[in-house]
């Protein structure tokens, strides 16, 4: 909830024929997105310990890899350490208010 459009954008100009951009989760565990080409190449997974997973599964295909170390696409909220994390670096204004006054509720 914390991306832009524009992360998008940069996330798919990394995108190239038989390659998977990987973007890690901010703690490098999960996948917080993965970009195919094409989209059936290799074998996904999103759970704890995904992000190693989507790369040795590319290396098994022997497809390139690229991580995107783009910094709003890497935050999710899994638990409250996250949570206080994006409030308290404020990533998305708007978002954070709008949590905020549901936390205070």
């Amino acid at each position: 909830p914390f991306f832009y459009s524009e992360d998008l954008e940069k996330l798919l100009k990394f995108s190239v024929e038989k390659s998977v951009v990987i973007v890690p989760s901010r703690h490098f565990d999960g996948t917080n997105a993965l970009v195919r080409t094409p989209i059936n190449s290799m074998e996904p997974r999103y759970d704890e310990g995904s992000h190693s997973f989507q790369i040795e599964s590319a290396k098994k295909f022997n497809i390139r890899i690229s991580i995107g170390l783009i910094y709003r696409l890497m935050l999710d909220i899994d638990n409250r350490e996250d949570l206080e994390f994006v409030l308290k670096h404020n990533i998305k204004p708007e978002f954070c208010e709008k949590i905020k006054q549901i936390i205070v509720k």
